[in-house]
């Protein structure tokens, strides 16, 4: 073995963020007139999906998409649209590994606490006032079990 190949560092991988900490640099969103930008679908959706301001504890009972989720898009939407910028979104194919079974606890947990917000809703035992506040802490404790651990 030769003394350079010796000598040679293992460097640690860093991740994007470590690496682009200290080049970050902001410009006017202008700047991006006429851009085509290419989006990760599944990072932004998660993103959306799991800020603070998304939360939404009824949408267990409700379900469909989150309303607050529909308005955040079509501000994003109309935000590129004003510089004339094309958004492309990506999406890298549907991931069936770690997927828990219909049957796996969580979910029946889940399933559960929706059924316990149904009944909080339709018991008549309870006022207005407290059926409507242990509903919605039934719905946003099965919102809470429903989601995936990261």
């Amino acid at each position: 073995m030769s003394a350079a190949a010796t000598d040679q560092h293992v460097v640690a991988v860093q991740s994007i963020e470590d690496w682009g900490a200290p080049r970050i640099q902001t410009f006017p969103f202008t700047s991006l007139r006429h851009a085509v930008i290419g989006v990760d679908a599944s990072h932004y959706l998660n993103l959306r999906l799991n800020s603070p301001t998304s939360t939404e504890p009824l949408l267990n009972a409700v379900g469909g998409t989150p309303y607050t989720l529909k308005a955040a898009f079509r501000a994003d939407l109309e935000a590129f649209k004003a510089v004339d910028a094309t958004l492309i979104f990506v999406f890298h194919g549907l991931d069936y590994k770690n997927k828990e079974l219909y049957t796996s606890p969580r979910t029946n947990t889940t399933v559960k606490a929706h059924r316990d917000g149904w009944k909080e809703y339709y018991n008549k035992d309870n006022g207005k006032e407290i059926a409507a506040e242990r509903t919605l802490k039934a719905f946003a404790k099965a919102s809470r079990l429903g989601k995936p651990k990261t």
